[in-house]
């Protein structure tokens, strides 16, 4: 009988509320750096299976509009290069909410070594970032230098995929 007593003693104190659970949620999600990992994978599960909990709006993380290369205020195409058109995807790239920068997209034109476009501050690597792509049904090499230059370092201009390739954003 005291064995039982201990055991429903650990029970409820292991348990907790409610409200103290959704002050736990919005902690982690407000400075999530400060909880371990193993304790972020606790959150899905609690959200998940719980039908009345409700996050106010501004701590949902904020997706960004993809960017295209070449439209007014984005990064610009040089050295010839531009989108390849048709149903393929324009040249784009944006950022996430967890600071990781997605490019994508086909282009066209320019000349292997040479710079296709240049990121702006806020969207480029800390180190020179080599991706292995898809050209003219060959293997190309893209690279993301820290400057922000998107350079095909090697490949064809009949075209030349950005598409996959992620990298964490550094300045």
């Amino acid at each position: 009988m005291a064995q039982g007593k201990h055991a429903s003693a650990r029970t409820s104190a292991t348990k907790i509320g409610r409200q103290q659970k959704q002050q736990l949620v919005t902690s982690v999600l407000s400075e999530p750096d400060l909880f371990p990992d193993e304790f972020k994978a606790w959150l899905p599960r609690y959200l998940g299976n719980n039908i009345n909990f409700s996050l106010p709006a501004s701590q949902l993380p904020t997706v960004e509009v993809r960017k295209k290369v070449g439209d007014v205020g984005n990064a610009q195409f040089t050295s010839g290069w531009t989108n390849f058109g048709g149903t393929n995807e324009s040249a784009q790239y944006m950022k996430d909410p967890w600071g990781f920068v997605h490019l994508g997209g086909v282009v066209k034109g320019g000349s292997p070594g040479t710079n296709i476009f240049t990121l702006p501050t806020g969207y480029r690597p800390e180190e020179a970032k080599i991706y292995a792509v898809a050209s003219n049904n060959a293997l190309g090499i893209c690279t993301v230098n820290p400057d922000g230059t998107a350079v095909a370092s090697a490949g064809s201009s009949v075209y030349f995929s950005l598409s996959g390739i992620t990298f964490r954003a550094y300045s």
